[in-house]
C-alpha cells in the first residue's frame, strides 16, 4: 500500500468515528501547529498544557514555558556578550537514517547556537523529567548518530 491513491482509499473506508478519533494521525485534519493556521505549534488551545506548562512570552516570541523563555533571556546575554553567535529557536533537524523506508522523523531542537571562542555548534533542549520520554531519548539518539552532536539537556 505504497501507492498515495491506495492510502487516500483505505483511510475514506474507514467508519467516520474512527476517522474523527484518529484524525490527527491520519492527517484528516490541520494540527493547532499548522503554518496555514497560523497558530502556534505549542498552544493546545482551551484546557491544561499536557506537561502543565504556562506559554510565556519574551523579547515578542512565545515560549512554550516559562523555563524555556528564562533560558532565552539567558542566551541572549550570553550572545550580548561575545559568548555565542548565531542564536536560534526552535530548529527542525531531520533525523532520518539513511536508507531507511519510513516517512521522515524529526527533532525540533529548542535552541541552536555557535559557542565561542571554537566556533562549537550547541543543540540545546529546555527539559524536566517528564518530557524525557522514550520518543524523546530515541530522538537524542538519532540525533547523535545523524549529527555527531550531543543534545544539551537544560534542567
Amino acid at each position: 500500500m505504497g501507492d498515495t491513491d491506495d492510502l487516500s482509499e483505505f483511510i475514506k473506508s474507514l467508519p467516520p468515528e474512527t476517522r474523527e478519533r484518529n484524525a490527527d494521525v491520519l492527517g484528516l485534519k490541520l494540527s493547532q501547529g499548522c503554518p496555514l493556521c497560523a497558530t502556534p505549534r505549542h498552544f493546545k488551545g482551551k484546557g491544561s498544557a499536557k506537561y502543565h506548562n504556562v506559554p510565556t512570552i519574551a523579547h515578542n516570541l512565545t515560549f512554550q514555558s516559562g523555563k524555556e523563555a528564562a533560558r532565552y533571556n539567558v542566551l541572549m546575554l550570553r550572545q550580548k556578550a561575545g559568548e555565542i553567535v548565531c542564536l536560534c529557536c526552535q530548529v527542525t533537524f531531520d533525523i532520518t537514517p539513511p536508507g531507511a523506508i519510513i516517512r521522515e522523523i524529526k527533532y525540533i531542537a529548542d535552541f541552536v547556537y555557535i559557542e565561542l571562542p571554537l566556533f562549537v555548534p550547541v543543540v540545546e533542549d529546555v527539559k524536566v523529567e517528564p518530557t524525557k520520554t522514550r520518543v524523546y531519548r530515541l530522538k537524542k539518539k538519532l540525533f547523535k548518530a545523524k549529527y555527531g552532536i550531543d543534545i544539551t539537556e537544560v534542567m
